[in-house]
């Protein structure tokens, strides 16, 4: 495969020319600081996030307040779509 490699597999495995495409589009972010959110109920989407080196977590908060892990985004994924 030719073309910029970026550590992301759904960005990976895109054809060449598709890669070179998004490529254009893309801003790398170096380090996202813990609890951190990308995206919270009811925000309009202003980015998406492919992860390289890092888990992206999906919580849910409780009604008492607490919080609940419902899932993981690794370098496989996408996540605030």
């Amino acid at each position: 495969m030719s073309g910029p490699r970026f550590g992301n597999r759904i960005l990976d495995l895109l054809p060449p020319d598709e890669r070179a495409f998004v490529a254009r589009s893309l801003q790398p972010k170096a380090e996202l600081d813990d609890g951190f959110y990308i995206y919270r109920v009811g925000q309009k989407l202003k980015s998406v996030y492919f992860p390289i080196s890092c888990v992206l977590s999906a919580v849910a908060i409780m009604r008492d307040g607490t919080g609940v892990e419902t899932g993981t985004v690794g370098c496989e994924g996408i996540g605030g779509v």
